[in-house]
């Protein structure tokens, strides 16, 4: 009879000899493993969001009062030609589109030594030249004109009749009157008005000064979190710069008591040293690339710094690939070494000519 399973298992135990059986694997563990890696904390203090964000109240102001009265100061104030400023206003446009990639170009290959005192590192040196420069664009484009406006004598000798008339047709056109419609711009000037008005957006589209500063929101930290409030603090800080740009220039007006010369003229004027002033603390504020000797981890814990992106700069800036002796000669240069931006860049600029004859042809059509 033969032997059952069972006993054929038990003998090689008893007998002490090795087993043929070969060993179970060990069970598979139940438990979960979870990451005690706790979260980063947030390292950019407040004070520091802050600093970052103050540019844009002054920077979100002059944009808007530009955008919203500039059509209507030109052809109603100056009294511009509405087809020359038509034409003026699209060529404008098209320098922006010619020159904002050249200037990002420059922007990111642009690193200044540690023997430049103030001004090394990557951005500082954008900060401290090309607020000014917007600024000096703005004053092109506003006060210029301004300075060249005359007392109008026959409407205020006609505001002054309807005063001592008992018409009511006179005073009727007196209630429509502010102290705008007493000034007036000599035909004589307007030539040099569209010099101005193309020198001052010339000026205005070399310092796109937006660039550099974005490029530092984005480098300063490399946590999802801190960049996330940084640009929302910013948004915020916009926002009531939009106010300021609505508001600010209506307020100067009085209610018609000021004429639109002197209260654009003095609302430039006082948003332009803003703007310079907040841009230049802000680089005063800078720890730029090439100065960078303690770990950044430690350094992003103080208040009030903003730390450029010292990844790009190696052994503290003197044998970086994107820094040269003349700052943006390495820039220019490749961008002409780039055929596909040189061939979008020549697209663009055909499209912009073409976008000013049509609006030229378009206006001349709806005159006739």
């Amino acid at each position: 009879m033969p032997a059952s399973d069972d006993e054929e298992t038990l003998v090689p135990l008893l007998s002490g000899s090795p087993s043929t059986t070969p060993p179970r694997p060990p069970p598979h563990p139940t438990t979960t493993t979870t990451n005690s890696t706790p979260p980063p904390k947030r390292r950019l203090p407040f004070l520091s969001q802050l600093l970052f964000s103050f540019p844009a109240l002054s920077l979100e102001a002059l944009h808007v009062f530009h955008h919203t009265w500039i059509t209507k100061f030109f052809v109603d104030d100056v009294k511009f030609p509405a087809l020359s400023f038509a034409v003026l206003h699209a060529t404008e446009r098209s320098l922006g589109i010619i020159s904002y990639p050249f200037m990002g170009l420059l922007v990111d290959r642009t690193v200044l030594p540690k023997q430049c005192p103030g001004c090394s590192g990557r951005r500082r040196v954008f900060f401290l030249l090309w607020a000014p420069l917007l600024f000096v664009a703005y004053l092109f484009i506003w006060v210029l004109p301004c300075q060249l406006a005359v007392t109008d004598v026959a409407a205020a000798d006609a505001a002054m009749h309807a005063l001592n008339s008992t018409q009511l047709s006179d005073i009727n056109v007196l209630h429509n009157l502010d102290s705008t419609s007493f000034m007036k711009m000599e035909p004589k000037y307007f030539g040099f008005i569209a010099v101005a008005y193309m020198v001052g957006h010339f000026l205005k589209s070399l310092a796109p000064v937006d660039l550099p500063w974005m490029s530092l929101g984005a480098e300063t930290t490399k946590i999802q979190q801190d960049r996330t409030h940084l640009f929302a603090t910013k948004s915020v800080v916009s926002l009531i710069g939009l106010g300021v740009g609505s508001v600010g220039p209506v307020l100067l007006l009085n209610n018609g008591m000021v004429d639109h010369f002197t209260a654009f003229s003095k609302y430039i004027c006082i948003t332009g040293v803003m703007l310079v002033f907040s841009f230049w603390l802000l680089a005063s504020r800078i720890v730029p690339a090439t100065a960078q000797q303690e770990s950044k981890t430690n350094m992003e814990q103080k208040c009030g710094v903003l730390y450029e992106n010292s990844d790009v700069v190696a052994n503290g800036g003197a044998d970086s690939y994107r820094q040269t002796n003349l700052p943006f000669v390495a820039g220019i240069v490749l961008c002409f070494d780039n055929m596909p931006y040189m061939r979008l860049w020549c697209v663009h600029g055909l499209q912009s000519l073409g976008d000013v004859l049509n609006e030229g042809n378009n206006l001349d059509k709806h005159d006739l």
